[in-house]
Parts: structure tokens; C-alpha cells; sequence
């Protein structure tokens, strides 16, 4: 997983997120793939307002990365919903870095 410059000023975050359960690993290492892609100058994740339809839009892409949970019956909503709320939280670590540093 990722190491953050903020770690210093947040340093139980990296040891928190080891706990992530084995199975959510690979979902969160394609979410801060995709978000390592978003993080420059003027990029909607840095936005004060973050566009509501173009974040929904990024997570489905994301979503979109693992077709085999589609087909999983009963599977779609709470993956949908995990993979959601991972990446406002990594969003949300990566501004508050900016902010910081």
C-alpha cells in the first residue's frame, strides 16, 4: 500500500488502514491507483465544491474495473456502496495532504 507524506502529521492512518480486511486490498489499491491519476493542479478531487456527477462518474469507473462482482448475484449494491465510500474517504486524505502540505 501507499505511504503518505502525511504520515508524520496522521501516523496511525497507514496502520489503520492494515487492518483493512485481505479481501478489500485489491479494491483499495485500484482506488489509489486511479486516485494517484487525479492528483494534480486543478483536478476535480482537489475542487472546493468536488463536481458531484464527475466524482459518481470516477467511482463507476472504478466499479466498473471489477466486472466479476457484477455478476455476482446479491454481490453488486454493497460493493458498490464499499467501493464508494473508500474513495470519498481517499479523497478526502488526499486533500486534507494538500491542505498540509
Amino acid at each position: 500500500m501507499n505511504s503518505y507524506h502525511c504520515e508524520p502529521i496522521y501516523p496511525d492512518v497507514e496502520y489503520l488502514r492494515s487492518m483493512y480486511p485481505k479481501s478489500i486490498f485489491p479494491i483499495y489499491e485500484k482506488i489509489t491507483e486511479a486516485a494517484d491519476q487525479l492528483e494534480y493542479e486543478g483536478s476535480l478531487m482537489f475542487d472546493e465544491y468536488p463536481d458531484r456527477e464527475l466524482t459518481l462518474q470516477f467511482i463507476r469507473n472504478i466499479i466498473g474495473s471489477f466486472p466479476s462482482v457484477e455478476n455476482m448475484e446479491g454481490c453488486s449494491s454493497w460493493f458498490n456502496e464499499l467501493v464508494t465510500v473508500l474513495t470519498l474517504n481517499e479523497f478526502l486524505h488526499r486533500r486534507i495532504r494538500k491542505k498540509e502540505f
